[in-house]
């Protein structure tokens, strides 16, 4: 595939997302994108992952609906990718939105002392 072949879905999820009622909706798109990437060993850029994390906890603070079921551990494994990528970056607002991301969402599902493993 090609890349403006793979941003397709994720340009639309991402305008779902900016939407405040079609958070959930976005989420889903992400979701199944990843999903399915990831299984065709197709590489995902890394700041899908974390708009994805981002959606999730979005989603999180409006209430997640009951027809999504949430993986946690690919939600946190979509954090590490993300913030992962831009360690090696020299873009401290990248670095910072990784970690704010990462943060709000361990804060979110109640990992709290993985925080501090971050540092």
């Amino acid at each position: 595939m090609t890349s403006c072949q793979i941003e397709d879905p994720v340009s639309t999820a991402i305008q779902y997302i900016e939407q405040e009622n079609k958070v959930s909706l976005g989420f889903q798109i992400l979701h199944n994108f990843i999903l399915s990437n990831e299984n065709s060993g197709t590489k995902i850029k890394s700041e899908i992952y974390g708009r994805y994390a981002e959606a999730f906890y979005l989603l999180g603070n409006r209430g997640i609906p009951k027809d999504i079921e949430i993986d946690e551990i690919r939600i946190i494994n979509a954090c590490e990718i993300f913030l992962n990528d831009f360690k090696r970056s020299h873009n401290k607002h990248y670095k910072m939105l990784a970690l704010q991301t990462y943060g709000n969402v361990l804060h979110a599902i109640g990992k709290l002392e993985k925080g501090p493993e971050l540092k």
